[in-house]
């Protein structure tokens, strides 16, 4: 699993590596459809995961203002 965590984080996708750190690339399939097993990961692939980041990230802002 080491070799796509390298992958998502020279991609800038970090939220993601730390997702699949602590729950496991299956939970990002679940969560986004997207097979991390692979071993390349496809443009489109690096599109939606970036996508999701932003979703989830808005997401966080929104839920840590609501309890400010």
């Amino acid at each position: 699993m080491l070799p796509i965590i390298a992958a998502l984080l020279s991609e800038g996708l970090s939220l993601t590596a730390n997702a699949a750190i602590q729950k496991g690339s299956e939970w990002i399939k679940e969560k986004t459809g997207i097979d991390l097993s692979t071993a390349t990961l496809k443009p489109e692939d690096i599109l939606a995961l970036k996508k999701w980041e932003t979703e989830n990230e808005r997401s966080e802002e929104h839920t840590s203002e609501l309890q400010s």
